[in-house]
């Protein structure tokens, strides 16, 4: 007697494989058969209800289900409870663990940047000042000393060991453990170091981008609250950009268990009011010799005599920086070290001031266009952009980049996977020291300032966009952020409106993937104003569409309605064309939803499917899949799924694999809803297939899903750990509205309702 229920099961599966492959079901049932030695008829009786004799056939299928076809726990328990498999937790365990019961962080618990250093010299006395400080009651640590002097390595170095392994242990205590570690640079950052930077660093590194929309202080209130539920580290590297009193004051204040480093070439007053102080000086014989030899051994020069190490100890005060540079000066000129050192027995203040001039005057004018690039750069650079920015002043760039690493003039870091390989940046002094070189280089920084705005452009618009249909080219715009930002802000500051405008629009979607709320508004805001600036009513319009639908979704009803007049007035001057009618008529859907005035929302999306005027197909998708999901909560399930089936077909002809997700998930809501859980579980499968990691509003709304499903199957510890998972992601995306509805459905599920 035919099984059905175990057929059905197994034709889903089937079927699913062949759609995600793009094939026809008689080649994945040929690919089963494979499997298991068996002819695909066989495979075919299957998926008619015929039961295999033996178990190993069945955990052949439920594996190949689990892995091929994306399915989950509650497919698989649906499938062994069909043909009674005896050990059915082990295999479900096994092929299909469950998640997590407390959701994890969606990003790093760090943002500590890659070392320059290849490896790290210990300083037994200032490491154990730091450990030791940290062990007090002190909310805030201070490492000062003058530039140079290593004071970044070691909060760095210290940094790493608290949040996991960081290199061979140090003499003495180790240092304590931390969570999670915050970074924020006041050398890279647009303007001095402030407030907002530092609770925006700590926000997004801890996993809650919807913080970054608030006020200050409310922002303020919420990253104090973080700070309270666990043991963060807060590291304030060039403290002494800093002209903000209330960032010491906060820091000084900081909520325990977490703490806070900060590096200072400054002493302040201010320190006194609790601040434990570590006053960094050069380093000792023993470390210096240490120095001495690795930067001998990576120049390729020959072990500095032990009486020309000891006066470059003395010259140089034993600062890193100065022995860096004027071991560079000695390979560079070909100069006996000693000879090099006679020509330095200045005062410490002036003597890397003197260096850097010697080291700059050693230089080609293409070697100087490299520094000059770098400069523009926020942290660091790839070598291909510098080759770019550098332009044709430098045709050997390669032996040029080389030179002044050697001169340690660039400093080396390798980047962060999945990027890999090498960037470039400048030492805080290098960055001072050819800042102040650049009027008397005028015609260079011009230059260069222009392939580098060109530079952003290109990339942004390469690698950015509406990425609907490749949302893993944005990758490559992770580790550029900082300075694609601070273009925008630079075209702005010059009036290069049209310039502006081009970049936000190929970064706007970035922004809202990786769920950076507070930058997206700053972009919106430009672009407003740039649009505004050029008289251009259509890009206006798209500026003010984009900042409403993101205040309303994030509930921000008042500041989204006093945008509204100014967009009425502009679409009432005159005819729109295609995408900036969708615009205004998305926009106005988008806020009457979220202000639960469902019925003139439903006009919105219904007017601009009525009409006849060409529209591009991802906009006609996204107008059928907003008015399914108005229907929807409205209560019209059928009419919602005609829309939502609308929207799939379109995406799916147009390649575009988010939206199809988005639509495939629509539809697995509603199926759940009426009981169609095996048609549920099908549909989420191929959307968890193209729902990409860094994804964050996708990858809640899918475990919301999931989470109900798992409830409606009866699978409460499942559901529980997946609606919580959603929960976070929507509470830290600041989507208010989603994370209540799936609040009360978690108070629900644990009521047992």
């Amino acid at each position: 007697m035919a099984n059905e229920r175990f057929g059905r099961l197994v034709r889903g599966m089937v079927n699913a494989v062949a759609a995600f492959d793009g094939r026809q079901a008689v080649f994945v049932e040929e690919e089963i058969g494979a499997l298991l030695g068996l002819a695909p008829t066989t495979i075919q009786g299957y998926k008619q209800g015929r039961v295999p004799e033996g178990w190993r056939p069945i955990e052949v299928l439920a594996e190949f289900g689990v892995r091929r076809a994306h399915l989950g726990r509650a497919w698989l328990q649906q499938l062994l409870d069909s043909v009674r498999y005896y050990d059915t937790q082990r295999l479900i365990d096994r092929l299909a663990p469950a998640p997590a019961a407390a959701p994890r962080p969606p990003r790093a618990s760090d943002n500590l940047p890659a070392p320059t250093y290849s490896r790290f010299i210990m300083r037994p006395d200032a490491y154990q000042q730091v450990v030791e400080g940290l062990g007090q009651r002190s909310a805030l640590l201070v490492i000062v000393g003058m530039g140079g002097v290593g004071k970044t390595s070691l909060a760095l170095e210290v940094a790493k060991r608290c949040v996991g392994p960081g290199g061979p242990p140090a003499q003495g205590a180790p240092p304590p453990a931390f969570d999670a570690a915050v970074w924020v640079s006041g050398h890279d950052q647009p303007g001095p170091l402030a407030l907002a930077h530092v609770l925006d660093a700590a926000a997004l590194t801890l996993g809650f981008p919807g913080l970054t929309r608030l006020g200050l202080r409310e922002r303020q209130h919420e990253v104090e609250q973080l700070l309270r539920q666990q043991r963060a580290l807060i590291i304030a590297d060039g403290f002494e950009t800093s002209t903000d009193p209330a960032l010491l004051g906060w820091l000084l204040r900081l909520p325990e268990p977490s703490k806070a480093i900060i590096t200072t070439r400054l002493y302040r007053r201010e320190f006194q009011r609790g601040a434990w102080l570590v006053e960094l000086d050069g380093m000792g014989e023993a470390e210096a010799d240490e120095l001495i030899a690795q930067a001998a051994r990576r120049l390729k020069l020959a072990a500095p005599a032990p009486e020309a190490a000891r006066h470059l100890r003395e010259v140089s005060g034993g600062n890193p920086k100065a022995i860096d540079l004027a071991l560079g000066h000695a390979r560079h000129t070909g100069q006996p070290l000693a000879k090099s050192l006679d020509a330095l027995l200045l005062p410490q203040g002036e003597l890397l001031d003197e260096l850097f001039a010697q080291s700059w005057g050693l230089l080609t004018p293409g070697e100087r266009a490299i520094l000059v690039a770098a400069a523009l750069f926020v942290g660091s650079a790839p070598p291909e952009a510098l080759a770019d920015v550098a332009g044709e002043a430098c045709p050997s760039f390669g032996p040029a980049l080389q030179k002044l690493a050697d001169l340690s003039l660039i400093e080396i870091a390798l980047a962060a996977p999945p990027e890999g390989g090498a960037r470039y940046g400048l030492h805080p002094l290098t960055r001072s020291f050819v800042d102040a070189r650049l009027p008397a280089y005028g015609d260079l920084d011009r230059a260069a300032r222009e392939r580098w705005l060109g530079w952003c452009l290109a990339l942004a618009r390469e690698a950015g966009g509406y990425a609907i249909d490749d949302l893993g080219r944005l990758d490559r715009l992770d580790p550029e952020e900082p300075t694609l930002f601070a273009a925008v802000g630079w075209a702005m500051g010059q009036g290069r409106h049209a310039e502006a405008i081009a970049l936000i629009q190929a970064l706007e979607f970035y922004y809202y993937v990786r769920a950076l709320w507070g930058k997206k508004l700053d972009l919106h805001r430009w672009y407003i104003d740039a649009a505004r600036a050029l008289g251009d009513t259509g890009q206006e319009i798209a500026a003010l569409a984009l900042h409403i639908q993101l205040l309303s979704q994030q509930g921000r009803m008042g500041e989204a309605a006093q945008h509204l007049p100014r967009l009425h007035a502009l679409a009432e001057a005159g005819p729109l064309g295609g995408e900036a009618r969708f615009s205004y008529q998305h926009t106005l859907g988008v806020y009457h939803l979220a202000d639960d005035d469902r019925s003139a929302a439903r006009r919105c999306w219904e007017h601009l499917l009525a009409t006849d005027a060409p529209m591009p197909g991802h906009m006609r998708a996204g107008a059928h899949h907003w008015l399914a999901r108005c229907l929807a909560a409205g209560g019209d399930p059928q009419l919602a799924r005609g829309h939502y089936a609308a929207a799939l077909e379109i995406a799916r002809e147009q390649g575009l694999g988010r939206l199809v997700a988005r639509n495939q998930l629509g539809l697995a809501m509603l199926e759940i809803a009426a009981g169609e859980l095996d048609d549920a579980e099908l549909r989420l499968g191929e959307c968890r297939q193209l729902t990409r990691q860094g994804d964050w509003e996708q990858g809640a709304r899918l475990l919301w899903a999931e989470a109900r499903l798992a409830a409606r199957r009866g699978a409460r510890a499942e559901a529980a750990a997946q609606y919580g998972q959603a929960h976070a992601l929507l509470e830290r995306m600041g989507l208010a509205r989603e994370s209540a509805e799936v609040g009360a459905e978690m108070a629900g599920l644990s009521l047992g309702l």
